[in-house]
């Protein structure tokens, strides 16, 4: 009797976690109008895809709404990640460890939210 000798297994494959980044901005609701809490706009953005999209949802109370999706620009430069969305509904850039260094959003204009000036939120 001739035992064949196993061929060599290959130990399985870790592949690093895919980079997310999450953009958001806090809403009001009285620039929202609504009468049951204040609401956040997210922008989630897979930056290690080789076809990159991002999504736009708001985030209520009721729940989380989808806005947009579409494809995203990623190109890292040196130490910073420079994200864009197509018609200039997101442009930001990010430092190598994640922060935010730029975002503007052109989405809350499209929605017709009051004001002119929307903070980051940076928890």
């Amino acid at each position: 009797m001739t035992i064949a000798p196993r061929p060599p297994v290959a130990p399985p494959q870790v592949q690093a976690p895919a980079r997310t980044a999450r953009i958001r901005w806090s809403i009001s609701p009285e620039a929202l109008r609504l009468a049951s809490g204040a609401a956040t706009l997210v922008w989630t953005i897979d930056l290690d895809a080789d076809d990159p999209r991002a999504q736009a949802t708001l985030e209520t109370p009721q729940g989380v709404t989808l806005l947009h999706d579409s494809p995203a620009s990623v190109i890292q430069d040196s130490e910073l990640t420079h994200i864009q969305i197509e018609h200039s509904l997101l442009s930001a850039t990010l430092s190598a460890d994640g922060r935010i260094l730029y975002a503007r959003t052109r989405l809350l204009h499209d929605l017709h939210i009051p004001g002119g000036r929307y903070e980051i939120v940076t928890t």
